[in-house]
């Protein structure tokens, strides 16, 4: 499947959402182009030499607003995760790769057991009511999926773009689970 490559800084994963404001003219085109043809396009995170890492995800938009100054605000939809493979650019700097779908995690119900996977999803049900604006852009809730609820985790918390990497590319949400483990501690 070859697609359109947005590279930015963000984490975006399947069922999650963002808004993101476009003004350079090769996305502008892409966004564009999304649009016409109701095609998905990719977001990759970048490193921190401001590289391409191997993982992204595919998305499409659910929303947008046309801004001053030429510019659009869209909230883009995660739909699945990727990883890239052949890279070319278009003559305006516009990247594209032809990109292999990567499974989805399969959604797990949260065990009322597990004093882990409850303190997960309570606390960031609090974020969400913390930041009802983020909350606002959520058509759906899944806190009782624990495969969601990880997934939301990474979207949100400061980690490296290789710690988020090194998850992404898992077929499971077992490690980011383990490594949130070692974060949010339960009381």
């Amino acid at each position: 499947m070859n697609i359109a490559i947005f590279p930015l800084p963000i984490c975006i994963l399947p069922q999650g959402y963002t808004q993101l404001r476009v003004f350079e003219p090769r996305y502008l085109r892409m966004v564009s182009e999304s649009m016409k043809s109701n095609k998905q396009f990719g977001i990759v995170m970048l490193n921190e030499n401001k590289t391409l890492l191997e993982h992204g995800t595919l998305v499409e938009i659910v929303d947008f607003d046309t801004l001053e100054n030429n510019m659009l605000a869209i909230t883009v939809k995660g739909l699945q995760n990727f990883k890239l493979g052949d890279i070319k650019k278009d003559t305006d700097e516009l990247t594209h790769s032809n990109v292999k779908l990567s499974p989805l995690w399969q959604p797990t119900e949260i065990k009322q057991t597990d004093e882990q996977e409850l303190k997960l999803k309570q606390t960031l049900i609090s974020i969400f009511e913390q930041y009802p604006q983020h909350k606002a852009i959520y058509h759906e809730h899944y806190f009782n999926d624990i495969s969601w609820v990880c997934q939301r985790w990474l979207e949100i918390l400061p980690l490296s773009s290789q710690q988020k990497q090194q998850c992404i590319s898992q077929t499971t949400h077992q490690l980011t689970q383990k490594m949130l483990a070692e974060i949010i501690k339960v009381n």
